[in-house]
């Protein structure tokens, strides 16, 4: 049986879901039980044998206050309907991101773009006391910070709104300044809420240098991407959706239209492909192995709109310190697990000791 036909523990369901410089765990499988390995070490020390000098990833990416309101439903047009709760996140895919890398255990640089603005102060005080260098995050006179309105259902499900405002602002000469750090990353994480401009020149100069490149094409773009921007990227993670469009199949919702749309980003040069299939888990499509289906785990899921933020983060951190790519889709699927059980972006990000203790009691089987 290839291992994109195995299936997981018998009788579970699965809801797929998608600090700073100290010494922590990493993890690895042990033979068919993916659990916490105490021998391995993360931040340039011993990662499979070999001394990893470059500590940090780079984020190029959005940065929004999230406004968000729970219901019980979402209106239809021209509906009013009365809310649960209202409050105010801090996100962004980017800055997300950036703090999911932090949150997990990893150095990470955020370029970025706010206004000049109290949501832009609220932001930059939010991702720097979460561990995250945000030098590179430059203010915009003449243009707001971006928001998302968010409307949660009771469910967990989300519909957002992304109005981008200074995200806009981010060009290639900002990540033109930032080249010299970019270069020296162990990895480089993009996603597509700032111009295509300034993430391809980001996917350029990090693949030049060598740079481990992750794309986490969301939102959904109008069109594909070009393949000159697909071949330089090492992992590309989309949903069921971006899915769809980057490869022009008309749907994505099985573990074997996942493995078809995963063919088809290889054929147009991606190094692996990590399709997400919502409630499915996801399926590793690689150029050195047979697809792996990849579950996520049975929880209660209040709020989603992390999920594929957290797992992008996780995913990242787990190649940082030397993974393979199914082993840190598994690291990746935790910690996404233990984000939609929380409300908000940033705050439902877990620590990397609470998907330690998560794997502890809950190893996938592979």
């Amino acid at each position: 049986m290839s291992p994109c036909k195995r299936r997981f523990v018998a009788g579970r369901s699965f809801s797929e879901l998608g600090e700073g410089n100290q010494t922590l765990r990493a993890k690895s499988v042990h033979g068919n039980l993916y659990t916490p390995d105490p021998t391995r070490q993360i931040g340039g020390v011993a990662v499979r044998g070999r001394e990893d000098t470059r500590r940090y990833a780079v984020v190029v990416g959005s940065a929004n206050m999230d406004l968000v309101a729970t219901t019980e439903r979402v209106p239809a047009a021209g509906e009013t309907v009365t809310g649960i709760d209202f409050r105010t996140f801090p996100g962004g895919k980017g800055a997300n991101q950036a703090v999911g890398v932090a949150k997990l255990g990893g150095r990470c640089f955020l370029i970025g773009k706010v206004g000049q603005d109290a949501f832009g102060d609220s932001l930059l005080a939010s991702i720097s006391g979460a561990g995250v260098e945000v030098d590179r995050v430059g203010r915009v006179k003449d243009a707001s910070t971006g928001i998302a309105v968010i409307l949660v259902e009771s469910g967990g499900e989300n519909r957002i709104v992304v109005v981008r405002g200074a995200n806009e602002r981010v060009l290639p000469s900002d990540v033109d300044a930032a080249a010299d750090m970019i270069s020296s990353a162990a990895a480089l994480l993009v996603q597509l809420e700032v111009p295509l401009s300034a993430v391809s020149r980001a996917v350029q100069i990090a693949h030049e240098a060598g740079v481990k490149v992750i794309l986490d094409p969301g939102p959904a773009p109008a069109e594909p991407l070009p393949d000159s921007l697909l071949e330089m990227v090492d992992v590309i993670t989309p949903n069921q959706l971006e899915a769809s469009v980057l490869t022009g199949l008309t749907r994505v919702e099985s573990q074997s239209d996942a493995e078809r749309a995963g063919r088809r980003l290889l054929e147009k040069g991606v190094g692996t492909a990590v399709v997400k299939l919502g409630a499915d888990g996801a399926v590793v499509v690689s150029r050195t192995r047979e697809p792996v289906a990849i579950p996520g785990h049975r929880v209660k899921a209040v709020d989603t709109t992390a999920a594929g933020d957290t797992f992008a983060a996780a995913l990242t951190v787990g190649i940082m310190e030397g993974l393979d790519d199914v082993e840190a889709c598994v690291f990746a699927n935790a910690a996404a697990a233990i984000s939609v059980q929380r409300p908000g972006a940033q705050a439902s990000i877990p620590t990397r000791s609470e998907v330690d203790a998560f794997l502890s009691r809950h190893p996938s089987r592979l």
